[in-house]
């Protein structure tokens, strides 16, 4: 599963649901707490299922196993 890149708005780094992967997206959308979603206004356009970068990566580390390999991989 591969990881998006951060978009940025206003000094904000955030994702999309919507424009995620697939899968990622029918994830984060039937189980991500409301809470966790931002509503932006970008150009007129409201984008009301984004979600902080900080917030994806953090779920992505979660539930990506393949990170944790990678990651360990790295340091050693």
């Amino acid at each position: 599963m591969q990881k998006v890149n951060p978009i940025y708005f206003a000094g904000l780094a955030y994702v999309q649901i919507t424009s995620l992967p697939p899968v990622q997206c029918k994830f984060l959308d039937e189980r991500l707490p409301e809470i966790y979603r931002i509503g932006l206004t970008i150009d007129g356009e409201k984008l009301e299922d984004c979600i902080r970068y900080e917030e994806y990566e953090h779920w992505y580390q979660l539930i990506n196993p393949q990170y944790f390999i990678n990651y360990f991989e790295s340091q050693s």
